[in-house]
């Protein structure tokens, strides 16, 4: 099932993170782990408003495109089969940080407003 990137896939609450371990990101990224969100379908990018994986959940599964019109993101879980890059700015632009596929942050260091994929 192919999800528009505009439309709101769920509203989750309280889902915590389930592990740690580093992603290949910047220093100032936070720390990422295995992916456990039922919520993210497989073969996804999923964006929650809230840190800790709350909030309102964005996603999309086009692999090559900037997504764009995230209402400022704090947690990502990458599900695509490949490396995406979250970035500060809607057009894919200012400071970002790669999410390596099969892993997750729950505290980006900045609100995330679009999607490299």
């Amino acid at each position: 099932m192919s999800l528009g990137w505009n439309t709101k896939i769920a509203a989750i609450a309280g889902i915590g993170l389930l592990g740690l371990a580093v992603a290949a990101a910047p220093a100032s990224a936070e720390p990422a782990g295995p992916l456990d969100h039922p919520a993210c379908p497989d073969a996804h990018i999923c964006v929650w408003t809230g840190q800790n994986f709350t909030g309102d959940m964005y996603g999309g599964d086009v692999a090559g495109t900037c997504y764009y019109g995230i209402p400022g993101g704090w947690s990502m879980a990458n599900q695509m089969g490949h490396a995406v890059r979250a970035f500060e700015f809607g057009d894919c632009t200012g400071q970002s940080f790669t999410l390596e596929p099969g892993y997750d942050t729950g505290n980006s260091p900045f609100p995330i407003y679009a999607v490299l994929t």
